[in-house]
């Protein structure tokens, strides 16, 4: 009996807790159901700027067993479901996905309309108010270095500077600010110093609090000249603008980039005019100033002299470079070739990070190696292949041009704007070995139309921004 009893109180204790648990469940699901969304449609929502010219964010459709579940977000892969899970405002800061409205749709036409589009929805930046110009003749054109400062006795510069191999932001900014200390400007890292009124940042990759609290200490006088490129939709979630626009989320480290830029900036440079169009086409509206600068590389180890010559006698050397091994830069492209690209004609050599796992028949490939290294081996090829997407401005692009190399490359980012008349555009990995054979046959004249933009080019535009916003 007493074992009875025992086992009857055990039974009842579970099944209590079954209950409570069922019960559980059952307000979670009703509490972010969509009929519970429903009733409380009619109470006020809390609405943030977040400086998309005015746009507001919308609530996260459902909650957290309906975001996955409910019908509301059906439209959504599992995978966007887990990016924009939990958004509000004590997270908001985090990766991910955040919700907005549609936006206006006339604007986002007016910007999809710009495109010089053949039908596919690729967009390369250029044209627009260019007349299809090229610049014939003008490989490794004679120029002067300058010695402009505008003004600018000082500068303070936030960023990490890492030993390359690295990222292609560290090469450009690293060649920069050696262009600016040869000009005999002061050039402060990572710091706030007393006599240094402007500095430069990249998007969020700084500490913002110490910054406002400099900045309100000033009076506000401080100022800071944003860098930016992306977005980040694109460069780190694969998302095109182009066609996802209209979709209702966004990156949350964009909306990021455009509070610290509504707040502080005097003015924005953007690497290309394709990451100008992206960032616009959903929604974003830069702050200040704004200038449109292409990277440039450092010309003391990225040049076109000693190349060696070309011959259609031999094999033509192919080469492609990457620091990053992420999806965007082309590796099922690569692969293609690997399998399909005629290997008696063609030589391919791959520097940079591969994903893991991926081997290759017929490419070889090298690790990551210095620019110093990486310089003789551009000049050593014939063709560059750039096969990343969504790019807003290639830095191994821009060693591959100015080492002299014609290149063949993915349309509908913003390679385009580098290449000019440099080389041939695909869309789909297919047409590559069209591509190849006419760059090799018409050689020496698209080596002849390269021209890229020189470090003291580049510098003399941003020193230009700098003494805009100090005047």
């Amino acid at each position: 009996d007493k074992i009875t009893t025992r086992m009857g109180a055990i039974i009842t204790k579970r099944r209590k807790r079954l209950l409570v648990l069922v019960g559980a469940i059952f307000g979670l699901y009703y509490y972010t159901s969509e009929n519970f969304e429903r009733r409380n449609a009619a109470a006020p929502v809390h609405h943030q700027q977040h400086g998309r010219g005015g746009e507001n964010h919308h609530q996260l459709r459902g909650g957290n067993f309906a975001h996955f579940f409910g019908r509301s977000n059906s439209n959504l892969s599992f995978r966007e479901k887990q990016l924009t899970h939990l958004l509000g405002v004590e997270n908001e800061w985090q990766p991910g996905f955040s919700f907005v409205g549609t936006g206006n749709a006339e604007e986002r036409g007016r910007f999809l309309n710009m495109s010089k589009d053949d039908g596919d929805g690729t967009y390369d930046g250029i044209g627009i108010g260019l007349g299809g110009e090229t610049n014939a003749g003008a490989h490794n054109p004679a120029h002067e270095n300058s010695d402009k400062t505008f003004g600018v006795k000082s500068i303070g510069v936030f960023h990490v500077f890492r030993k390359p191999p690295w990222g292609g932001g560290n090469q450009f900014l690293m060649a920069l600010v050696k262009e600016f200390r040869r000009r005999k400007i002061k050039v402060v890292e990572n710091a706030i110093v007393p006599g240094v009124k402007i500095y430069m940042a990249n998007a969020v990759t700084f500490k913002v609090d110490p910054f406002r609290e400099a900045f309100l200490k000033s009076g506000k006088k401080l100022k800071l000249v944003h860098r930016l490129d992306g977005p980040y939709y694109s460069a780190r979630y694969n998302k095109d603008p182009r066609k996802e626009a209209n979709l209702p989320y966004r990156a949350r480290e964009d909306d990021r980039v455009y509070w610290i830029n509504n707040e502080f900036a005097c003015a924005s440079i953007f690497q290309s005019k394709w990451s100008y169009d992206m960032n616009k086409m959903l929604g974003y509206d830069p702050k200040g100033y704004l200038q449109i600068v292409n990277n440039a590389v450092d010309d003391t180890i990225f040049h076109n002299r000693g190349r060696q010559p070309f011959s259609r006698l031999r094999k033509t050397k192919i080469m492609a470079s990457s620091w990053s091994s992420g999806e965007r830069k082309g590796f099922k492209t690569f692969k293609w070739l690997d399998d399909n690209l005629d290997f008696t004609k063609y030589e391919f050599f791959f520097s940079g990070n591969v994903p893991d796992g991926m081997v290759f028949k017929n490419i070889k490939t090298l690790p990551p190696v210095t620019s110093e290294k990486l310089a003789p081996m551009l000049r050593e090829h014939d063709i560059f292949l750039a096969a990343s997407y969504l790019e807003p401005c290639s830095n191994a692009l821009v060693e591959a041009l100015a080492s002299g190399m014609p290149t063949v490359y993915q349309s509908g980012s913003g390679h385009a704007e580098l290449v000019k008349a440099g080389g041939r555009s695909y869309r789909r990995p297919e047409e590559i070995p069209a591509m190849l054979d006419e760059v090799v046959l018409r050689f020496e004249e698209y080596q002849n139309n390269i021209r890229v933009t020189t470090v003291s080019e580049a510098a003399d535009g941003y020193l230009q921004v700098y003494a805009a916003c100090l005047s």
